[in-house]
């Protein structure tokens, strides 16, 4: 059921739906590839990669130690397109894609049901498939998509559920369904960040009649529960140590790590992007709600689940600009109504068109730009050491780093194979590589200088070559950052009257 007093007003949802479509393409899918991953991608494809090596698919690992911080959902999506297409970042990124597609049909069918009006789902649904977060999200292959995109199933049928007379049970019973599926791609994060602040809506706007309905959403809440927790329990059962070291570890980092200010995300409505001046001016609530006649009460419940997400997200102490992703659905569902009401009032369509326009520029933008700006930005002395995974005399060779230097997963993930710490300043170093060979050294500088004289007795070292895996910007001094660059030496017995090479 929509807002009292609304109309149906259809103009072309077929046209509408497929210029998305269209849309949705261009910013999900094209020139996917050109950027490299960075670290929160890696973690998840290096997870992915040895889910399917090692088949650790209930307890996932990440560089051969347990990969627990997160529910394995998204990791298990791109350990699928791993084994259709090994190391191919562009059907990862794909797979990512297709979760902002389905955030998008949800979000406008959403808006349908609030407002009965198609072009009103459909504006708000173009101003939110060209903001950056969005694009950004939904071309990396990550966890934050996924978990919004099920959450905005799990509002869409449970608003179904909870207003509409017809189908309450099966409706129910999808919300739950797409509110574990939320849970199981990245926790609580949507739960709080996103459906909380929708319940306040509700609750304050427009209070439902559960006459008939407490038993389905009784069912719906039990589905999100067992959804939602069997794999956490399955952990604590088979590895309740680790378990506890990550809940722990996980605590800490929200009330420990990125602690920022409350009022830190005053500017949420930057990150709308282009649309920045619009919302600026969606937010001018007094002005609006003498303006909106019917289109009020649907005004105000979208402004208020913007309010409620800012308030709920500025309570957290830990806070990311990138945390404001789910923002920006009711951002887009306040927006769009200022747009439908300078059409409505002038009789014209000039308003809806220049949104068309904004969002066809930056989707040219989009199609031209990306490839240059990932050329521009690039490192220029960017040399991958996934380059070691076609030297024949490397394959099935364990690799090795010095256990007292932080290895990037970066290297782990390009590398596409597990690296192992080892103690390079042990007074045994001699004995441990002999019991390893053939092996692999990484090390920041010439191999004879990191380890203790006498290393190499009775060892042949080869030097492969030396990778640098930095993929920031050559305007940034992170470009040469050690933590990126190693050397590649491969060790072996020494053969009777041969001459070490490093």
């Amino acid at each position: 059921m929509s807002f009292d007093g609304l109309r149906l007003q259809a103009t072309g949802p077929r046209r509408a739906v497929l210029l998305l479509a269209l849309l949705c393409f261009v910013a999900f899918f094209v020139n996917n590839g050109f950027l490299r991953p960075d670290i929160m991608e890696t973690r998840n494809l290096e997870t992915a990669r040895e889910m399917v090596e090692g088949g650790n698919w209930l307890v996932p690992r990440m560089n051969g130690e347990y990969r627990l911080e997160k529910p394995p959902l998204p990791t298990w999506i791109a350990a699928a397109a791993q084994a259709v297409a090994p190391d191919n970042l562009e059907v990862q990124r794909t797979m990512s894609g297709l979760a902002g597609c389905m955030l998008v049909v949800f979000f406008y069918l959403f808006a349908v049901k609030i407002t009965r009006r198609d072009d009103y789902a459909f504006i708000a649904s173009l101003m939110l498939i060209t903001c950056y977060q969005i694009i950004l999200q939904a071309r990396t292959a990550t966890w934050d998509i996924y978990c919004h995109a099920f959450m905005m199933g799990g509002i869409y049928f449970l608003w179904r559920g909870l207003y509409e007379e017809s189908r309450i049970w099966r409706n129910m019973m999808l919300a739950g369904i797409m509110t574990g599926l939320s849970f199981m791609s990245k926790g609580p994060v949507s739960l709080y960040a996103l459906l909380l602040p929708w319940i306040i809506a509700v609750v304050v706007m427009r209070r439902p009649c559960m006459k008939g309905r407490k038993l389905p959403l009784m069912v719906m809440i039990v589905l999100t529960v067992a959804i939602s927790s069997w794999w956490y329990v399955l952990i604590l059962t088979l590895h309740p140590e680790a378990a506890q070291y990550v809940i722990h570890k996980e605590t800490g980092s929200w009330q420990n790590h990125n602690v920022r200010p409350w009022f830190y995300y005053w500017r949420f409505f930057v990150e709308t992007g282009i649309w920045t001046p619009l919302m600026l001016l969606a937010l001018a609530f007094p002005v609006w709600r003498k303006k909106l006649g019917l289109l009020r009460s649907p005004y105000t419940f979208a402004l208020l689940w913007t309010a409620a997400q800012l308030v709920l997200l500025s309570l957290m102490p830990e806070k990311k600009m990138r945390y404001l992703l789910p923002m920006m659905m009711p951002c887009c569902y306040t927006m769009a109504f200022i747009i439908i009401y300078w059409c409505d009032k002038s009789h014209k369509k000039a308003a809806r068109k220049a949104v068309v326009g904004i969002a066809a520029v930056f989707a040219v933008a989009e199609l031209v730009a990306m490839p240059v700006v990932a050329k521009t930005f690039s490192n220029p002395d960017y040399h991958s050491i996934s380059a070691t995974k076609e030297m024949a005399e490397l394959k099935g060779v364990p690799f090795y780093s010095n256990a007292g230097e932080q290895l990037r997963i970066e290297i782990v993930y390009a590398a596409g194979r597990v690296i192992r710490p080892l103690d390079y300043s042990s007074k045994n170093i001699n004995e441990e590589l002999r019991k390893r060979m053939p092996c692999v050294l990484l090390s920041h500088k010439n191999l004879a200088e990191e380890l203790p004289e006498g290393a190499f007795e009775n060892i042949d070292t080869v030097f492969c070559g030396k990778y640098n895996n930095s993929n920031r910007s050559r305007f940034s001094k992170h470009g040469s950052d050690d933590n990126f660059i190693y050397n590649v030496t491969l060790l072996k017995p020494k053969a009777n009257g041969s001459k070490q090479n490093q």
